[in-house]
């Protein structure tokens, strides 16, 4: 059984074999993750990342305004071991790419490094801040929202 939820735009609860939703609720830990979201449908720099989840806050994306790059343990989790060519379950990240994703982290060897997951081995690794990765803004809510 899963615990992700899908969610609409609104907030309201989406039925799980829904396909048009915005939101993917984690009902555990409240971590809220974006489906299809404007201008994420490419890869881009770090700084490029950045920059987007700026924009979305400013804009006030799906009424909220603090998206932000997940943790890798927050990015891993969306990985699934299930299918040959996206790690992830395609039902509930249906816009998920074959691979990598950037996260919040600085790999302590260099801090021009940020750790990615990628979804089409399922590792996570540091790439440098001038390569192109694709990304999914988050929200942390309390779980019982």
């Amino acid at each position: 059984m899963s615990n992700r939820i899908k969610l609409s735009g609104t907030g309201e609860q989406l039925s799980a074999d829904a396909t048009d939703h915005a939101i993917l609720q984690n009902t555990v830990t409240g971590l809220q993750e974006t489906i299809n979201a404007p201008s994420f449908d490419k890869r881009m720099t770090f700084a490029e990342a950045e920059a987007a989840i700026a924009k979305l806050n400013a804009d006030a994306y799906l009424g909220h305004a603090d998206w932000r790059l997940p943790t890798p343990n927050e990015s891993h989790s969306g990985v699934e071991y299930k299918n040959a060519d996206v790690l992830a379950d395609l039902s509930l990240y249906p816009d998920m790419k074959s691979d990598w994703y950037w996260t919040n982290q600085v790999v302590p060897w260099s801090s021009g490094g940020v750790f990615c997951v990628s979804f089409a081995s399922g590792r996570v690794f540091g790439l440098g801040r001038g390569n192109e990765a694709f990304v999914r803004p988050v929200r942390s809510v309390s779980p019982s929202q």
